[in-house]
């Protein structure tokens, strides 16, 4: 019984996968920024609205890449089971962070749920991951957060994206991890240490949370009147445990039976007072580790799941309908990588529009920050908002 075990070693023959599976999600990311992306970044200007609603289908386009290559080359079984998210309210979703393969993953759980979802969803993710050529460009372009783990250096950038997010006037679903942190030996240890130092239950399947950034975060998206609903998702991972992004590459293997379980919370039945919403989030996460020890409990990895199967849990599965439609995805991000590098070997100008486009997204990192610091500055503020949203509520009542 508990967790699986975690994959350290795996063939060589995985690891040449692993290999040319990493090669085709980051050229793909490159060359999706630099001929796809950076083209229009004028709309950032004089159309802004379009460009935020272009750069969020094409980016959640890519997101059904690895999703698909996930179940297609890997065979991954995904179980999602719950309340179903909903792409048309901004929303908050906090998860465990048991490894740093987990948003990664949950996008197989949004597309069954609903593909919009992919276009709607943003993340709160580590900063280093903003500087990766290609995927943090576009990442960057898709306006997620990306923290230093500082809240005082991250309070500005928190602010000025999560009002960005409110005056483009689109319900948005934020990912964040309230750990800060995946489940790994210092992560425990630190988790550790700290349930020590305040005399609290020390955890086998989940860390203590951080509350500061969750209470900030929650507390500005209410000031902002640019929240619904929380959602609390559990993932659990049945059968082995692989621990970063790194081991695509050097392990080159997945887990094959991953769960994910939702709970919708409205935003009305979550108090406002700081220490309050601080007790509710720890409260959620002694909930979460009692969830997974009951996961764990059975050494039978098909046993292994959140809910039982009955009538009154949704289950969200993939449609047939939906398996073309991401097989159709990963055949077009192949099609577009194979058919940009034969032009940059046959033709020298897409290679200089290339080292261009780098050249573009290099010099928004140093000089702004990244491209997402300058899309706020173009973008007209709402302020009363919130009366936008009850009228819009109201018309959609009658």
């Amino acid at each position: 019984m508990g967790e699986p075990e975690t994959i350290t070693k795996s063939p060589f023959y995985f690891k040449l996968c692993g290999i040319f599976i990493a090669c085709l999600l980051l050229f793909s990311t490159l060359f999706g920024s630099i001929f796809m992306l950076w083209p229009f970044t004028f709309l950032i200007i004089i159309y802004p609205s379009l460009w935020r609603r272009f750069a969020d289908i094409l980016v959640g386009l890519w997101f059904l890449f690895p999703a698909g290559l996930l179940e297609m080359c890997y065979g991954i079984k995904f179980t999602v089971t719950g309340d179903l998210i909903s792409h048309k309210s901004p929303a908050i979703i906090i998860m465990n962070h048991r490894t740093r393969l987990d948003w990664l993953f949950f996008w197989n759980a949004l597309y069954r749920m609903n593909p919009i979802l992919l276009t709607t969803e943003k993340i709160i993710l580590k900063f280093f991951l903003k500087l990766i050529p290609g995927a943090g460009y576009s990442m960057c372009c898709n306006a997620f957060i990306f923290l230093r783990r500082t809240f005082l250096k991250d309070q500005e950038s928190i602010d000025i994206i999560l009002k960005y997010y409110r005056d483009t006037q689109n319900p948005y679903q934020i990912l964040l991890f309230p750990e800060g942190t995946d489940k790994d030996d210092l992560g425990v240890s630190k988790s550790n240490a700290y349930a020590e130092k305040y005399g609290l239950r020390k955890y086998d399947y989940v860390l203590h949370p951080r509350t500061t950034g969750f209470v900030y975060i929650l507390k500005k998206l209410r000031e902002l009147h640019y929240i619904d609903y929380v959602y609390d998702v559990t993932v659990g991972y049945a059968d082995k445990i692989v621990q970063g992004e790194d081991d695509i590459v050097k392990l080159g293997v997945f887990p094959k039976n991953i769960h994910f379980h939702v709970e919708k919370i409205s935003i009305e039945d979550i108090n406002e007072d700081d220490e309050e919403i601080e007790l509710w989030l720890k409260k959620k996460w002694e909930d979460k580790e009692n969830k997974l020890k009951d996961f764990y409990s059975s050494d039978d990895i098909e046993s292994r799941k959140f809910c039982n199967d009955d009538e009154t849990t949704n289950h969200f599965v993939l449609t047939s309908q939906a398996k073309r439609e991401m097989i159709l995805v990963v055949l077009f991000w192949i099609l577009i990588v194979c058919s940009i590098f034969y032009l940059m070997i046959t033709y020298f100008p897409i290679v200089i529009f290339f080292c261009l486009g780098l050249l573009f997204f290099i010099s928004c990192q140093i000089f702004a920050g990244g491209i997402e610091f300058l899309m706020p500055k173009f973008v007209k503020s709402i302020e009363n908002y919130s009366d936008e949203r009850k009228t819009l509520k109201n018309m959609s009542l009658k």
